[in-house]
């Protein structure tokens, strides 16, 4: 009769390999979260910039973006003169 399934040695041998992928890969997968993440926000004032230009002209006025330091929750603010 022949038994089916992993010995014990083989299952951690697996999990060997595994950890050691998951620690050669863990530091690439942060840059790539931080890579996406920048070019989120890169998006994010690009299009806020072409909002603001597109109210302006409308309103015929003139409008400022305004960038401040690190907040929570607001890194700028639209400004209207």
């Amino acid at each position: 009769m022949r038994q089916r399934g992993f010995t014990i040695t083989e299952l951690m041998i697996v999990v060997a390999i595994m950890g050691t992928l998951t620690v050669a890969v863990a530091p690439s997968l942060a840059r790539w979260s931080t890579s996406i993440h920048m070019s989120s926000s890169i998006r994010e004032i690009a299009s806020e910039l072409q909002l603001t230009r597109m109210k302006a002209i409308a309103q015929n006025t003139r409008m400022t973006v305004c960038f401040y330091g690190p907040t929570p929750h607001s890194l700028y603010q639209l400004s209207i003169f």
